[in-house]
């Protein structure tokens, strides 16, 4: 008896996903591939022929590349000083390190718009010592920077689990 229940769960978990993953991807990918009954790459040769898509495309891996390599530079240092080193409050600093996990990208952002906008608090504590005279506008003068910033503080975090995992395994 548990064989048929099990199969029938199975058979519902597959018509589920039938219903709501494979039909509308596979009618994404028809309608992608798929012109006046012909396979054919055109509606992707079209894309490329708009230059606010390129554009868009070529940011997205230039962002991705730096904030793989910002996120190795932070992670690695802090992969081997975890395996190889004993000292106290670890357990408390990983916890912390970790804690970007938990929090959403949205909020993350929002945490970030307040410290570095242009009346945030790194600008009134700078203005407050009299380091600087004017706000000094962080997010609106490079916004790729503070994206980079952003995406390699949350991150990094995966990079360093699968670093200290992967270290820890090695002789």
């Amino acid at each position: 008896m548990p064989v048929r229940v099990s199969t029938l769960f199975t058979l519902v978990i597959a018509a589920f996903f039938a219903v709501f993953l494979v039909f509308p991807v596979g009618h994404v990918l028809a309608g992608a591939f798929v012109v006046d009954g012909k396979f054919s790459f055109d509606a992707f040769l079209l894309a490329f022929d708009n230059p606010v898509l390129v554009e868009s495309v070529r940011n997205s891996f230039a962002v991705s590349g730096i904030v793989m390599v910002l996120s190795t530079v932070i992670a690695f240092p802090l992969a081997l000083l975890f395996v190889n080193r004993e000292f106290r409050g670890k357990g408390v600093f990983q916890a912390l390190l970790l804690g970007a996990l938990v929090l959403p990208p949205f909020v993350a952002s929002i945490g970030f718009r307040q410290l570095f906008a242009r009346f945030g608090s790194v600008n009134l504590v700078l203005l407050e010592l009299g380091i600087i005279d004017q706000p000094i506008d962080f997010l609106g003068a490079h916004p790729m920077a503070g994206v980079i910033a952003l995406e390699t503080l949350h991150l990094f975090p995966i990079l360093f689990l699968n670093l200290l995992a992967t270290l820890a395994n090695v002789d």
